[in-house]
C-alpha cells in the first residue's frame, strides 16, 4: 500500500501529539482491531409548525447508532428553544440533563410512589417559614 501525506502536517503532528505519520507504512493493518464508531452531528434551523405565529429555533442531533450483528439504526432528535448557547450543548448539558431527571421520575412510578410533586402552589420566594422548637426555621409548604 502506498502511505502519501503533507511532510509539514507530519511535523506539526509529531510537535503536538507525538507521532510521525511515518509510522503508519509500518502498521499492521491485517491485525488491527476494528470498533464501531457512532457519531454525533449537531446542527440548527428554523422552523414554524402550522399554528404557530412565528419561526423557532430547532435544535438537530443526527446520530446513527451501531451495535454488534445489528444493522444501523437512525436516532434523530430535535429539540425547540430560544436559548442561544450552541446545539451540543444545548443538546448535551440541558435537554439530556433533563431527560434523566425525568427517568428517575419514571423509576419512582416503578416503585409504586404515585405522587411525585408537591399539591401546593409554591415558589422559594413565597414560602413562609416558621420555627421549630428545637429544629430551626421549618418550610409551611411541602416542597
Amino acid at each position: 500500500m502506498e502511505i502519501t501525506f503533507d511532510p509539514r502536517k507530519s511535523e506539526r503532528n509529531v510537535r503536538e501529539r507525538g507521532l510521525d505519520f511515518e509510522m503508519v507504512a509500518e502498521f499492521n493493518f491485517s491485525s488491527a482491531v476494528y470498533t464501531v464508531d457512532t457519531r454525533k452531528d449537531y446542527g440548527e434551523a428554523r422552523y414554524a409548525a402550522g399554528t404557530w405565529k412565528r419561526e423557532r429555533r430547532v435544535i438537530i442531533k443526527a446520530e446513527v447508532v451501531r451495535a454488534e450483528e445489528k444493522a444501523p439504526k437512525d436516532n434523530p432528535r430535535f429539540v425547540i428553544t430560544n436559548m442561544k448557547q450552541t446545539p451540543q450543548w444545548l443538546y448535551e448539558e440541558v435537554y439530556c440533563q433533563r431527560g434523566e431527571i425525568e427517568n428517575r421520575i419514571k423509576e419512582l412510578y416503578a416503585l409504586e410512589i404515585d405522587r411525585t410533586s408537591c399539591s401546593l402552589f409554591s415558589t422559594p420566594a413565597t414560602k413562609t417559614h416558621r420555627w421549630g422548637p428545637r429544629s430551626g426555621p421549618i418550610s409551611s409548604a411541602c416542597c
